[in-house]
């Protein structure tokens, strides 16, 4: 009985995981990052005439913050959109100890 309800929860839990995070998400997520990263140096081109050579460093500090923070974000989201692989946010080695626990006390 122990074992089903465990099973159960996972497929819940899996499941709810798939509803709230299809592929298309991700997708546009990543399609959002890209955008981001293409039009900043657009937008900001030009700007030298006006702020000189410091400008070009405070733009380059900036675009790596903001490469930097998309791309953690998306590696954390996609992490926690499949905790069966190995990682950080992985649900596999927490369900190999319940199921261990599990088996050495069917074996008592």
């Amino acid at each position: 009985q122990t074992v089903r309800s465990l099973r159960q929860a996972r497929s819940y839990r899996l499941g709810a995981l798939q509803r709230k995070l299809p592929n298309l998400h991700m997708s546009l997520l990543w399609v959002l990052f890209g955008i981001v990263l293409f039009t900043f140096p657009l937008l900001g081109a030009g700007s030298q005439t006006i702020g000189g050579d410091e400008i070009l460093t405070i733009q380059a500090w900036y675009l790596s913050f903001i490469v930097f923070g998309m791309s953690l974000t998306l590696r954390v989201i996609q992490e926690l959109r499949e905790p069966s692989r190995i990682g950080a946010y992985n649900a596999q080695m927490v369900l190999n100890v319940m199921v261990a626990g599990l088996e050495e006390d069917l074996e008592l």
